[in-house]
């Protein structure tokens, strides 16, 4: 396998980590997004990368705004910004990648914005861990403890992560008018959820699949929401892989 940093250049550079198969023959390939605090250092993505070796397939990971060495500050994160970057990645990925077969294998806020550019993800297979598909709710009520009256005359919170980031009542409220057109999405995909987690609840995951038939729900016993217990990952990497698998050999085209 060979594995490379790049930056890809918008407005500013996003910092991104490519994961290729050592002879360079791809046939398929999956762009990878980190959850809320995370990075493209992620365990998940590296996981999923070494899963898929001998496979053709290369996995494009990347940092959100904000987070890990992306080059905008701790208190530049916007959903505006995060889905432009996402819908960046994605143009990056087609353009580099024509004639393979696509997937996105996203987690938590990630698996949001996957969701919220979901019109020009619609060829790509769709893999979804932990999603947060009511971030603000989960913001507000697991993530920062707050009511939304609370957030709004504080206006700022720091959020302690690896990397700092200092979040604003805007950013909530630009969650706010995104989350209905998250909700509607109705295509096929796989969410991979645990029973344990404390963020995210699997209740949300089971209300969205009730709604969307095309929805597989794979729970993961004892998994929490950064699936720490013993093998949950590793489980959740591979019940991924197989349905990466058997929806490529389906024939999805790119």
């Amino acid at each position: 396998m060979k594995i490379q940093t790049a930056q890809v250049h918008r407005d500013y550079a996003i910092c991104c980590k490519i994961f290729e198969p050592s002879d360079g023959k791809v046939e398929r390939v999956i762009l990878g997004i980190h959850g809320f605090g995370g990075s493209k250092e992620s365990g998940a993505l590296t996981m999923l990368a070494d899963a898929m070796r001998g496979e053709k397939t290369a996995l494009v990971c990347f940092d959100l705004p904000a987070h890990g060495e992306s080059t905008l500050d701790g208190s530049s994160l916007t959903v505006k910004d995060a889905r432009a970057d996402v819908q960046y990645m994605i143009r990056f990925v087609t353009e580099r990648y024509p004639h393979a077969k696509k997937a996105v294998f996203a987690t938590s806020f990630g698996a949001f914005l996957a969701l919220s550019c979901a019109d020009v993800l619609r060829d790509w297979v769709m893999v979804l861990r932990a999603p947060a598909i009511a971030m603000p709710t989960v913001l507000l009520e697991n993530v920062l403890h707050l009511t939304a009256e609370q957030f709004r005359t504080i206006g700022s919170v720091r959020c302690p992560f690896a990397r700092p980031i200092d979040l604003s009542y805007a950013c909530y409220e630009e969650l706010l008018s995104t989350v209905s057109s998250v909700q509607a999405v109705d295509r096929s995909m796989l969410i991979v959820h645990g029973d344990a987690d404390e963020v995210v609840p699997l209740s949300s995951a089971q209300a969205y699949a009730r709604l969307h038939d095309g929805v597989t729900l794979r729970v993961i016993e004892g998994a929490n929401h950064r699936f720490q217990a013993d093998g949950t990952l590793q489980t959740a990497i591979d019940v991924s892989k197989g349905y990466l698998l058997g929806e490529w050999g389906r024939g999805l085209d790119s």
